[in-house]
């Protein structure tokens, strides 16, 4: 589970990624989980990935996120799209081996192109901008 928290005085909103069919399918493709193994090699994923053909409404998937309020998010690394150098992957990661793991969350606002004239003003609101990354924690066998 990825808990994520605002922390400061202010409300804010944060721009997770996409949904498609009016939010009923959510990306949340602005974290990026980094697996790294006992050797020091590092694996990088999406939590999730849209299919390659869009063929309907795409939208900012956003949340606002009061001062001291969290969300959680459910983490499925056998969900994910493992990445290594820009390039797809092949890797699932070993349930019988030891990684550690961080969560990356990069904010940025919506712009009024990807906003749509129905919802125009949704790129108006405080969004947080940023780069911020969770601390590391150890999984594998007990």
């Amino acid at each position: 589970m990825l808990e994520v928290r605002n922390t400061g005085p202010n409300d804010t909103v944060l721009n997770l990624g996409i949904m498609l069919a009016n939010g009923s399918r959510q990306y949340p493709a602005a974290i990026t989980l980094v697996l790294t193994d006992a050797e020091g090699k590092g694996h990088r994923a999406e939590l999730a990935e849209p299919p390659g053909v869009i063929g309907g409404r795409l939208d900012p998937f956003i949340v606002p996120l009061p001062s001291g309020a969290s969300l959680k998010l459910p983490l499925h690394i056998s969900k994910c799209f493992w990445y290594a150098s820009g390039q797809l992957e092949d890797f699932e990661p070993d349930p019988k081996k030891h990684y550690t793991l961080q969560a990356q969350f990069t904010g940025k606002g919506v712009s009024q192109a990807e906003a749509g004239p129905d919802v125009a003003g949704i790129a108006l609101m405080p969004y947080w901008t940023g780069e911020v990354v969770s601390n590391t924690v150890a999984i594998g066998p007990k």
